[in-house]
């Protein structure tokens, strides 16, 4: 244990003691990353999440740009393979779905391996890390018949079938179905759905449209176009259709990962009116 944080006295925090603290050991040269703020002070931590609703937020109500002082770690292939191998050794979960809804360590190398300057693939990466990917597998392997076949079932039955239904309710064969068809609305088409017909339409509004989009950040661990024509399409749409653009959204959600035009990074305006935003917080 830190010496300083051994001799500290119990503190009465508040949102005002918490900023200025944040700030002093900003000034001071301090690594203020949430992973050593949680090893070395963990009060503090415990009281940003309390008043602001998490560490971050209080970083950048305190006027600090949170990406330019988190702890990014450099996911080289190798490195992926090593936390791959290591879980595997654990007898951790490896499919993708377990893995995916992770937020630790696992989760954020298995959203490096699916990138393209990685593995671009989550099987490819089990298998460079030597672990058999069907071995794994939560789900069923499906081919393009079972795909259609299920498809039809389910709608024979009159069970629903827009995206969210089938990813709440069957998410492997929802992704079996844009892995094989390369979207969701081609396999309905090949199946003889029409697309339309099984959509539940949400209402969208700005508010909503952020709250997806970080949501999908959080998901994903990157927003771009590419990946929400895949998994969300609905999404984009209402986004061109609120903002007209992407970027548009990207600023007023707040979004820190995103890729545009092979870009990938935050905008200096994004950084200003964070801090005006953070400043207009502060008691």
């Amino acid at each position: 244990m830190p010496l300083e944080r051994a001799c500290m006295p119990a503190r009465k925090w508040d949102s005002t003691l918490i900023l200025q603290t944040i700030r002093r050991y900003k000034r001071e040269g301090k690594d203020i990353s949430y992973n050593e703020m949680a090893r070395s002070h963990q009060g503090l931590v415990s009281a940003a999440n309390y008043y602001f609703g998490s560490y971050r937020k209080a970083v950048i109500a305190a006027g600090i740009d949170y990406d330019k002082i988190r702890r990014k770690p450099n996911w080289t292939t190798n490195k992926i393979i090593q936390v791959l191998r290591q879980a595997h050794r654990k007898k951790l979960p490896l499919n993708w779905y377990s893995v995916s809804k992770r937020r630790d360590l696992l989760g954020w190398a298995g959203r490096a391996a699916i990138r393209k300057r990685a593995f671009g693939d989550w099987n490819k990466a089990l298998s460079a890390a030597g672990i058999d990917p069907d071995s794994i597998r939560l789900y069923h392997r499906w081919s393009n018949d079972e795909i259609l076949r299920a498809l039809r079932a389910r709608r024979r039955r009159k069970q629903a079938l827009n995206t969210m239904a089938l990813q709440e309710e069957m998410p492997g064969l929802y992704a079996a179905a844009v892995r094989h068809f390369g979207s969701y609305e081609v396999a309905l088409q090949q199946a003889g759905i029409d697309p339309e017909d099984v959509k539940q339409r949400r209402q969208w509004n700005r508010e909503s449209i952020c709250r997806h989009l970080r949501e999908f950040e959080e998901n994903f661990g990157l927003v771009s176009q590419s990946l929400l024509r895949k998994y969300d399409s609905g999404l984009m749409r209402a986004v061109r259709i609120q903002y007209g653009n992407l970027h548009s959204a990207i600023e007023a959600a707040g979004v820190t990962n995103y890729s545009i035009r092979g870009k990938r990074s935050s905008t200096e305006k994004t950084k200003k009116r964070r801090k005006a935003a953070a400043v207009s917080r502060v008691p």
